[in-house]
C-alpha cells in the first residue's frame, strides 16, 4: 500500500471507476487503500505515459463485461489490473507523445479559461446593456418621439375597460 511519487494510481472501485492520477512528490512515500491500484514506471516506461494511456481507458473499458460489484457498486480486481495490455513504444517516443499531449492539454486549458473569462465578460455585461436600454443610452435619441410616460399612460388608457351600459344606466338613475 506505499506509494511512490510519480507512481500512476487507479481508482478500481466504484463509481468512479477508472479515474488515474500520479502521485505529487510533496512527500516521499504515501499509502492508499484496497480501493486503490498502482502502476509504477520502470526505466523503459514513463509514469506521464502510463497516465495518458490509463486515462484514455480502453484497459478499464476492456474488463468492464468481467467486473463484479454490488449494489451499484463496481470492483475491477487487481488481478484484471495485472493482465492489462498497455502499449509501451520506445522510451523516445513515449517521452515525445507526453511533451505533445501535455502542450495539446495545456492549449485546451488556456482555452477553457478563456472561455470562462468570456462567460464572466457576458454576465456582468449583459445587466449593463439592459440598464443602457432601459436609460435610452443604445441608441440615438428623437427628439420628436413621445417621452415614455406619456406613452405609458396612452397605453393604460387604451387598456382601461369602457363601463359596460348596464353600469351607465344604475349610475344615472337616482
Amino acid at each position: 500500500s506505499i506509494t511512490l511519487p510519480g507512481d500512476v494510481l487507479m481508482n478500481i472501485v466504484g463509481p468512479p471507476l477508472g479515474k488515474v492520477a500520479v502521485v505529487p512528490a510533496d512527500y516521499p512515500q504515501w499509502n492508499i487503500n484496497q480501493a486503490i491500484t498502482l502502476f509504477r514506471a520502470s526505466p523503459k516506461v514513463l509514469s506521464e505515459w502510463l497516465y495518458f494511456v490509463l486515462c484514455e481507458g480502453s484497459a478499464v473499458r476492456q474488463v468492464m463485461p468481467d467486473t463484479r460489484g454490488s449494489v451499484g457498486q463496481v470492483n475491477i480486481s487487481l488481478s484484471q489490473c495485472r493482465a492489462f495490455v498497455l502499449p509501451v513504444p520506445p522510451f523516445d517516443e513515449q517521452r515525445e507523445a507526453v511533451r505533445r499531449l501535455q502542450k495539446l492539454f495545456g492549449f485546451a486549458q488556456q482555452l477553457s479559461d478563456r472561455l470562462r473569462d468570456a462567460e464572466a465578460s457576458v454576465n456582468r455585461l449583459t445587466p449593463a446593456v439592459l440598464a443602457k436600454a432601459f436609460r435610452g443610452e443604445l441608441v440615438p435619441q428623437d427628439p420628436a418621439d413621445e417621452p415614455a410616460e406619456l406613452m405609458l399612460q396612452r397605453l393604460r388608457a387604451a387598456e382601461a375597460p369602457e363601463p359596460s351600459a348596464r353600469r351607465r344606466r344604475r349610475l344615472a338613475q337616482p
